[in-house]
């Protein structure tokens, strides 16, 4: 079976009347042609990593938060071992 979606933007989105929809919003820096959400954790699988508050919080030299990309998704550098690790577990509870 093959399925397709639209991911849509701004204006152009028009959501049903369900409450089992949710959304996130997206926001741009002047000083970037990216987007970011504001990224409070991360979990793998049913466990939630645990990072702090404020971990991926935009810093004053433009670093930090979490930039969308259609392709790719970039984070903190300091955030991936944890991350990985988890990944690691996670498959390795499924033999693989």
């Amino acid at each position: 079976m093959t399925a397709t979606s639209v991911l849509r933007f701004g204006e152009d989105t028009k959501l049903p009347p369900r409450r089992d929809i949710k959304s996130t919003p997206l926001s741009q820096l002047n000083i970037s042609w990216n987007y970011y959400v504001d990224l409070m954790d991360i979990s793998v699988g049913d466990r939630r990593l645990g990072f702090p508050p404020g971990k991926f919080d935009l810093k004053s030299n433009g670093s930090g938060r979490c930039v969308i990309d259609s392709g790719a998704m970039v984070l903190q550098e300091d955030a991936y071992d944890p991350i990985l690790h988890e990944f690691d577990e996670h498959f390795a509870s499924f033999g693989v």
